[in-house]
């Protein structure tokens, strides 16, 4: 059977995604995302900087999210995510479990914060960085899906897209609409300042 013998069906799955999409908007918890957006902005804008790190999709996410709080608000971040070499040879040399620790244990400064994005809440390589960072001082920072898993308890902050587990999609798409409202956000308190 051709692909365009089952145009019928293709428009049920579409409608049905963005049903659910709409559903999760609708309920989306804005005093929540507040809260976070006012812990990423209580950091020093000269002397620190966010951390941010994810697997999967969520790796592109924590990417797409430094590359947009570098390029349009005056906060520094860096995605862990990016250093493919590094997360290969750790993974090699030692064990995949540490490929964002190992990165925080030398990039984390006094006042820096953790950001993580994960739909489950499980990662073990999230949860070894969080654990890093807290022991630090530092402030982390939960971006979660599903009923939050581990990192909910981990996290010293967090928003979680509540969703049956293994709505990886939908969870995956706000996540990425948190990063560009807290972008936007961010973008006007730079020209309020500037």
């Amino acid at each position: 059977m051709k692909l365009y013998e089952k145009i019928s069906e293709m428009k049920d799955i579409i409608k049905n995604y963005l049903k659910k999409s709409l559903e999760l908007i609708n309920a989306f918890d804005v005093e929540r995302l507040e809260d976070v957006i006012k812990c990423i902005g209580s950091i020093n804008h000269i002397d620190n900087k966010i951390l941010i790190a994810g697997n999967g999709g969520s790796a592109t996410t924590a990417s797409h999210f430094a590359e947009d709080m570098n390029g349009s608000t005056d906060i520094t971040a860096i995605s862990l995510c990016n250093d493919i070499g590094f997360i290969t040879a750790t993974s090699n040399d030692f064990n995949y479990d540490y490929i964002f620790k190992r990165q925080a244990e030398r990039l984390y400064n006094d006042g820096d914060i953790l950001i993580v994005f994960s739909a489950s809440g499980n990662s073990k390589n999230l949860i070894e960085a969080v654990d890093y960072v807290d022991s630090m001082g530092g402030l982390t920072i939960g971006i979660l899906g599903f009923d939050g898993g581990k990192l909910i308890k981990k996290c010293q902050e967090s928003l979680v897209i509540e969703t049956p587990i293994g709505m990886y999609p939908q969870v995956e798409d706000l996540h990425l609409m948190i990063t560009h409202m807290m972008v936007e956000c961010f973008k006007k308190e730079r020209r309020t300042r500037h």
